[in-house]
């Protein structure tokens, strides 16, 4: 072998070396976005899908009373009932919301605490025939409620379907990266094959 055809077979094996640790790399981090794309939409997507449902089965139990003038709901189970709440709120809260979902979670918020203050109204204040407007209060801020879940599920929606288009795109990388990478090694073996079978140049006459 010459001295270019060695230098040549140098370069080449480094140039491999480089190619091979850059792609590794690129596909470690695509793996790695795949990944926290999964995780994400179990943790802040089915998690919060779960919480919502919750939400939405307490605000029912609620509007039943409402419906059917069950006093005793606010006497005895309302309580609890509010304190389920606020614990499938702060659950809410502790996973990674989007701009949207903090701004409609904060939209329910107050439409939850008007409720309630209406609810105490309603239960500690005077005769209904003194506040004929609170009933229809009651039901404007339960329609409010819903509406601000039906947002917070369509929000999962969304994001769980961008999650899934990222985590696609990366998979997807990673499969034109590994076609590359296979025409590349090939291409650099056929290189170094033909510098190690390279004729020697015959020395020239003295």
């Amino acid at each position: 072998m010459t001295p270019v055809a060695k230098l040549l077979s140098a370069f080449a094996i480094v140039a491999v070396a480089l190619f091979v640790l850059a792609t590794g790399r690129t596909n470690v981090h695509n793996y790695q976005q795949v990944q926290q794309s999964i995780e994400e939409i179990y943790e802040d997507r089915l998690v919060v899908k779960r919480l919502i449902f919750e939400l939405s089965n307490l605000l029912h139990r609620k509007e039943l009373a409402q419906v059917t003038g069950d006093t005793t709901f606010y006497a005895e189970e309302n309580p609890t009932v509010d304190e389920d709440i606020a614990q499938r709120i702060a659950a809410f809260r502790a996973t990674t919301l989007t701009p949207g979902e903090a701004r409609t979670l904060q939209q329910l918020e107050r439409h939850l605490d008007a409720l309630q203050a209406a609810e105490r109204a309603l239960q500690e204040g005077p005769d209904p025939s003194e506040a004929p407007d609170l009933p229809q209060t009651l039901a404007d801020l339960m329609d409010a409620l819903r509406a601000d879940l039906l947002r917070l599920s369509e929000i999962q929606i969304e994001e769980g379907r961008r999650k899934v288009i990222l985590s696609d795109a990366a998979t997807s990388d990673m499969a034109v990266i590994e076609r590359i990478e296979g025409v590349a090694m090939v291409t650099f073996a056929a290189m170094l094959i033909g510098l190690f079978f390279l004729p020697a140049r015959p020395e020239s006459a003295a």
